[in-house]
């Protein structure tokens, strides 16, 4: 804050306004001194310039529901566990500070957006998703598919589990495969290489995030009435996901003798390399025994940049490999210290 107002003190122009951005503020247990500076307008009892305006935004203070608190346990031992769940702070579904009542008063609940807002919103995203607009069709049936994608994930993990960050991060994927498919000299026709694409970046955003079969089959059939494919094969979209790792699986030359290719390991080989090369932070949650391990080790294994076994595979970057094993006395300045 020093350097902010040492910087406006630089202004020749004394009309002129340097605006400042508090995001997330009730994450921090320095809620209080931020409250200091924006209801008060000072900081640590001496007075800011005139000059500095000051926004904010804040979480919503929400319980988990009880589904969600029951699931949570993936087999993680952890002394204080028994005992923190029955806390309030553990029921919430993510970690807020009660806001000092003084801030309350400049609080204003703008909501989220409606449907046909969203909608709107997903359709301009969309539209920059290589040569997807000019297959009408195809783009309705995306925009449907997105569309109730992000209904149905919030009927099940709440009004907070998605928002137009999803989208983008979409259309990232989409524009990705799109791209992958001429380096990977596939046979496809334009509108084949879209509708791939646009199924497996729905898969890789919504489908594998969802805890249990059940619930996995429950978002194709949901995909299937919404997305309106004249289809006569009842399972192209399982079809499209098996045959793209099928083949994912098949060019990783490099495994461990004897390794049984179950279904935990195809996808987390398959929604792991996805991530890694786009640069989406991916986290394996699972119990002991779901080859989380063993898909990290078969990657790194097999991405070794013009070294690798595998023509498609010399065309990407290598993969450098950090690996950090987190222990209970270890914060998070020891992982950082240790890079």
């Amino acid at each position: 804050m020093k350097i902010y107002i040492q910087k406006v003190q630089t202004y020749t122009n004394h009309e002129k306004r340097l605006w400042i951005f508090f995001d997330e503020f009730n994450t921090t247990k320095s809620v209080g001194l931020i409250k200091e500076i924006m209801c008060e307008r000072t900081l640590l009892g001496k007075q800011l310039p005139s000059n500095m305006v000051f926004l904010a935004a804040c979480n919503p203070r929400r319980l988990k529901a009880e589904k969600n608190r029951s699931d949570d346990n993936i087999g993680i031992k952890r002394e204080n566990y028994e005992r923190q769940k029955f806390t309030l702070q553990e029921h919430l579904l993510y970690t807020v500070v009660p806001i000092p009542e003084t801030m309350i008063e400049y609080i204003y609940d703008y909501g989220h957006l409606d449907s046909v807002t969203e909608r709107k919103y997903i359709e301009a995203i969309l539209r920059t998703c290589t040569n997807l607009a000019n297959e009408r069709q195809l783009f309705t049936a995306m925009v449907n598919g997105a569309c109730q994608s992000q209904l149905h994930l919030r009927s099940i993990e709440g009004v907070s589990s998605v928002s137009l960050r999803d989208v983008a991060r979409y259309r990232l994927i989409y524009n990705w495969y799109y791209d992958t498919f001429d380096k990977r000299e596939t046979q496809l026709s334009s509108r084949k290489k879209i509708l791939e694409s646009g199924i497996l970046s729905l898969m890789l955003c919504y489908y594998f995030r969802l805890r249990s079969s059940a619930e996995k089959t429950n978002y194709i059939n949901m995909l299937k009435k919404s997305m309106l494919f004249n289809e006569t094969n009842e399972k192209f979209i399982e079809q499209i996901l098996q045959q793209e790792q099928d083949e994912l699986i098949k060019r990783m030359k490099e495994k461990p003798m004897g390794t049984a290719i179950n279904r935990a390991l195809r996808d987390n080989l398959f929604v792991m390399f996805v991530c890694i090369l786009n640069r989406i932070p991916v986290i394996l949650c699972g119990k002991p025994g779901c080859s989380k391990t063993l898909a990290i080790q078969i990657i790194i294994s097999n991405l070794k940049g013009k070294k690798s076994n595998d023509s498609y595979f010399q065309q990407l970057p290598e993969l450098i490999a950090v690996s950090y094993q987190a222990t209970k006395p270890y914060l998070q300045f020891s992982i950082s210290n240790s890079l």
